[in-house]
């Protein structure tokens, strides 16, 4: 909200100008309602471990102007890159480790390295530019100087993604007046964009379906993977919805079998197959 010299960032001068017009009585009033809101409509917790209790929002958002937005975009696309080499590498030729940029303890000692996984000519897809990363999230921070840092990189199954566009949504309806005349940035384009590369055809032969495999309802991200599953328009499946014919993955349905040619992995690495990567 400050910019560290006592000066108030442009961004925020409508936003509190708003508040102040609602009062703190007002603004305590929506703060209920988006809590009973959110409660109603059934979006729980995302919190492992805990549990499951109605997710909460602060009714009060944090603006981000464009330009600084379009910083951070540039650098967390950079990163993203940077990662999906990195990943290709480990579990590819590992040319990293033999030139000696990286130790071979970082991987070999990480758990999360799966070592059946890895082909040393690649990854063994019929399919051009195969990724390693579908999606990928970044924790970030403001430093004392008023710069971004990354906290954090979530590459295995980032969650969050559905939270957000409930927040969005539930406070347009709650604090329209926040939102009125603000030129926000629509989310859609990020979720169509997604659900095209999932449904890139691999291979020659046209797209079969994509599903999203889940632990199931005792997730503590079970409602997100609904969220998610429903905005992807791809089936939400557990690890018992699943077949395995001929080389080929299909999905248990009333109407047989049907075929589907991509998993989208809401799951530890190690869950998907216990016996093979994690005995």
């Amino acid at each position: 909200m400050v910019d560290g010299r006592g000066g108030l960032r442009p961004q925020w001068r409508g936003l509190l100008g708003m508040m102040t017009e609602l009062g703190h009585g007002e603004l305590a009033a929506r703060g209920q309602r988006l809590d009973r809101a959110f409660e109603e409509e059934g979006v729980t917790s995302l919190l492992p471990g805990a549990s499951r209790h109605a997710w909460r929002c602060d009714p009060v958002p944090l603006p981000i102007p464009a330009g600084e937005f379009a910083v951070l975009e540039a650098g967390l696309i950079q990163r993203a890159r940077l990662l999906e080499c990195v990943l290709a590498d480990f579990y590819g030729p590992q040319r990293l480790l033999a030139d000696g940029h990286l130790p071979p303890a970082l991987l070999y000692a990480n758990p999360a390295f799966l070592r059946p996984c890895r082909t040393p000519d690649g990854l063994a897809l019929d399919a051009p530019a195969p990724r390693q990363l579908d999606c990928y999230a970044a924790d970030l921070l403001r430093g004392p100087s008023g710069e971004w840092r990354v906290l954090a990189d979530r590459t295995g199954a980032p969650a969050g993604l559905a939270y957000v566009r409930e927040n969005r949504r539930l406070l347009g309806r709650i604090l329209p007046e926040l939102y009125r005349g603000a030129p926000l940035r629509d989310l859609r384009p990020f979720f169509d964009l997604w659900q095209d590369a999932l449904q890139r055809p691999i291979g020659p032969r046209p797209h079969r379906g994509t599903a999203l495999l889940s632990p199931g309802t005792d997730s503590p991200h079970w409602f997100e993977h609904m969220m998610l599953a429903a905005a992807l328009s791809c089936a939400l499946v557990e690890g018992r919805d699943l077949a395995l014919r001929g080389g080929e993955v299909f999905v248990k349905t009333l109407r047989g079998l049907q075929p589907i040619d991509r998993l989208l992995r809401r799951l530890d690495g190690a869950a998907i197959d216990p016996l093979e990567l994690d005995p």
